[in-house]
């Protein structure tokens, strides 16, 4: 390709789950930053509320959307968890 950068090689492709790479420097910290607020949100509504919480998240379409993490912590547990994640932005 340096030769001729119009060059496109033969395809189809396909990709699977090994062509994906996962930045794990900091797992330490983004698993103390989740045990603090389960821990908050624990400590605030109590753990039946934290567990009711935690299986609304898991029913998300997409569970990693923040907006609805925070939304579903207030709604089902009553706790604000904004708070506790801008401390650990």
């Amino acid at each position: 390709m340096e030769t001729d950068p119009s060059y496109s090689p033969p395809g189809p492709f396909s990709f699977t789950s090994e062509d994906l790479v996962s930045d794990e420097s900091n797992t330490a910290a983004r698993y103390a930053a989740s045990l603090a607020i389960l821990d908050e949100v624990e400590a605030q509504a109590g753990q039946e509320a934290m567990r009711a919480w935690i299986a609304e998240v898991a029913r998300l379409p997409n569970p990693k959307e923040t907006e609805d993490i925070v939304r579903l912590a207030k709604e089902v547990a009553g706790v604000d968890i904004s708070p506790i994640l801008a401390a650990h932005n």
